[in-house]
């Protein structure tokens, strides 16, 4: 907003130019516009009324500052559609992520030792987005790890070196139970340390591979260390820090 003293001279300023302007009808002033035409410095160069004149340069002003303006207005107009397109990238980008599947291993069940059974760990895939995965991929492992080998421990040398192609899908709020038991079997007096967690553990590794509904891949890889409780049946567990990465 113009502030009250400049509002004035403008007004002033406008008045005055309105004045010259009607007085000029009853004092005509004289010039000539033959600089830009076949009669310049002649005596042919009728001169015109100064109004008219100054109308006329205006008009010459204009036409020449036309390039630049549409120039202007071109560089703008790029700009601008640099801007959209950007800005539209961008939503979709962030659109995408929230309406992506997003598949995460939980904590599942598990299977002690016995006479019949071998330990085996049972964790589930979930799909966390609110759309389906695609082509998921998967390889799990498991092993009886003692507490003081798993900073050391090569989870990576389970990795597969080719997964092969899938068609399997898992749908929003979807879960699939995956599962792998321990290759040999342990010594019977050391089941219930196992089962307790004490100093040893069953643990499960692996990865999970997909595509969400945008033909982006993505991956989960997770390491989980199972147990017991007291009553034998319950089974807990905890995420392991080491063999975990998601994208």
């Amino acid at each position: 907003m113009l502030n009250t003293r400049t509002a004035k001279l403008m007004a002033f300023v406008v008045c005055v130019l309105i004045l010259l302007a009607v007085l000029s009808l009853f004092e005509p002033l004289y010039g000539n516009i033959c600089r830009y035409n076949e009669y310049r410095d002649q005596t042919r160069c009728t001169p015109d009324h100064l109004l008219y004149v100054g109308i006329w340069y205006i008009g010459v002003f204009f036409n020449g500052i036309s390039a630049f303006a549409t120039a202007s207005a071109t560089v703008g107009l790029v700009f601008v559609t640099f801007l959209l397109v950007r800005l539209g990238q961008h939503q979709a980008k962030t659109s995408n992520a929230q309406l992506r599947a997003y598949l995460s291993v939980v904590i599942g069940s598990a299977v002690f030792q016995d006479a019949k059974f071998k330990f085996e760990g049972l964790p589930e895939i979930r799909n966390n987005g609110q759309t389906p995965a695609y082509k998921v991929r998967m390889w799990i492992t498991a092993d009886i790890i003692a507490d003081d080998n798993v900073k050391t421990y090569d989870f990576a040398k389970a990795t597969p070196a080719d997964l092969g192609d899938s068609q399997a899908s898992i749908g929003p709020t979807e879960t699939r139970i995956i599962r792998a038991f321990v290759t040999d079997r342990v010594p019977d007096e050391d089941v219930q340390g196992i089962k307790d967690g004490d100093g040893v553990g069953l643990w499960v590794w692996g990865e999970v591979h997909y595509q969400d509904a945008f033909e982006a891949p993505h991956f989960v890889r997770f390491s989980q260390k199972l147990f017991w409780l007291s009553d034998g049946v319950t089974v807990r567990g905890q995420y392991g820090n080491r063999f975990v990465g998601i994208d």
